[in-house]
């Protein structure tokens, strides 16, 4: 005959187990410690917020060159860029006036006095 204290031992460990396995932890009652939360985390939201930062960096970088050589001579270079060899066409999709970076150079004409 089993005894009953003993399965109840096991199914409390096997559920510590299973909490422990997902990331959870234990505290103590007056004891110091961290919260219990979740160990493991998703890799994807870091990689999605370095590329997020990453393309608004080039977005306001676009729009800063853009406001500091006017929108024409900006066009002008691009258009340079797009009939020069391969490796110039891909800076040249790349730096594109898209509508972003446009809205950046606009808020900053805004901003910023007239230069000369």
């Amino acid at each position: 005959m089993t005894d009953p204290n003993m399965r109840d031992f096991y199914s409390r460990v096997t559920r510590i187990e299973r909490t422990h396995a997902k990331g959870y932890a234990f505290l103590a009652e007056g004891t110091l410690g961290r919260t219990p939360r979740p160990a493991r985390r998703s890799r994807l939201v870091p990689v999605l917020r370095s590329i997020m930062f990453l393309l608004m960096g080039v977005i306001c970088l676009k729009g800063v060159l853009n406001y500091q050589v006017g929108p024409d001579l900006y066009d002008q270079r691009v258009e340079r860029l797009a009939a020069g060899d391969e490796v110039e066409r891909i800076g040249a999709a790349i730096m594109w006036a898209d509508p972003a970076s446009v809205w950046v150079a606009d808020r900053l004409r805004d901003w910023m006095p007239p230069r000369g």
